[in-house]
């Protein structure tokens, strides 16, 4: 059972029949939804609301076993990971869910929290969706298996971080694991072009454009983890070189000169979705391969498999 709670007083929330409403038997405070959204938010987050409402809508047919093959390719392979790493029906918490992947709702017990409401209205077969707040989470402790996330790291903060990171510990269950995708402080060769001769333009770009607060190595990202009590199970760098997703060629194709016409060119063709497919698949394909022999400093991307130590 998915047991939620008042971030405020802690307090157990019951679930009504209807699924409409959450009340606490001590206080008898309740919170209502509306649009299948709980709010446990006391005022809207003008930078999110509405900013983020990407949901992924792809789910393998059953019964034939080539059709899980776009999971590594999807979101960087965030998908294929998150399948790796759980069983079907894990009760699983998405941070930063948008307005979901639908292949998560149907093979796990899903919870979305988001800050947006209107990115949780558009979720289609989660659980739960939560307006709430990271480092407050609403819900009760050792009663998840698991927390994902796909670029939601790097809008945190390194301080907030530790806050967040000790709530994850409170609500997962023993050897529970976290699952995290995001971008990371580089010196990716392409990337460092811009940082180096333009230093404004990438923070314009690349931070605050994006909210992107919490931008830390890959090294600083698995010592944080560590240092709250996980054990990193994979930390894989990826876009270690110019071959990039196309959200970096809309950034570059902002600039002039030779980096601002590869960012055109590749910002053109990403609008095709075959040729943004095979973008992707070769990017991915690199990752896998030649990259792997590049140093992880010139990783744009890292993804994270931690458990919590029993």
């Amino acid at each position: 059972m998915i047991q939620l709670i008042d971030p405020v007083t802690q307090e157990l929330l019951t679930l009504s029949e209807d699924r409409k409403s959450l009340t606490s038997k001590k206080s008898n405070k309740q919170f209502i939804a509306r649009k299948n959204v709980f709010s446990f938010l006391p005022v809207q987050d003008i930078f999110y609301e509405g900013a983020y409402l990407n949901r992924i809508k792809y789910i393998p047919r059953p019964g034939n076993p080539l059709s899980i093959l776009p999971l590594w390719l999807i979101n960087n392979g965030y998908l294929w990971e998150v399948r790796k790493q759980f069983k079907p029906g894990s009760i699983l918490l998405e941070l930063g869910c948008a307005s979901g992947v639908d292949y998560f709702g149907s093979r796990y017990r899903m919870i979305g929290l988001d800050l947006s409401f209107t990115s949780l209205a558009g979720l289609h077969n989660y659980e739960f969706a939560l307006q709430a707040d990271a480092t407050r989470l609403p819900i009760a402790d050792n009663s998840v298996d698991g927390i994902i996330s796909s670029y939601f790291w790097e809008h945190i903060p390194a301080a907030v971080k530790d806050t967040m990171l000790t709530e994850f510990k409170r609500v997962l269950r023993p050897g529970g694991k976290l699952v995290f995708l995001y971008d990371v402080e580089t010196e990716n060769s392409f990337i460092r072009l811009l940082k180096k001769n333009d230093p404004k333009k990438y923070k314009e770009l690349f931070i605050d454009k994006d909210g992107h607060l919490g931008y830390e190595t890959p090294a600083e990202n698995r010592q944080r983890f560590i240092e709250h009590g996980f054990e990193v199970k994979k930390h894989f760098g990826m876009e270690r070189t110019w071959l990039q997703s196309h959200s970096v060629y809309e950034k570059f194709g902002h600039l002039t000169g030779l980096k601002g016409l590869i960012g055109k060119m590749g910002s053109k063709l990403g609008r095709f979705r075959i040729l943004n497919l095979m973008n992707n698949f070769l990017v991915r394909l690199t990752d896998e391969t030649a990259g792997r022999l590049i140093n992880e400093k010139r990783s744009r991307i890292i993804i994270s498999v931690m458990q919590s130590k029993i």
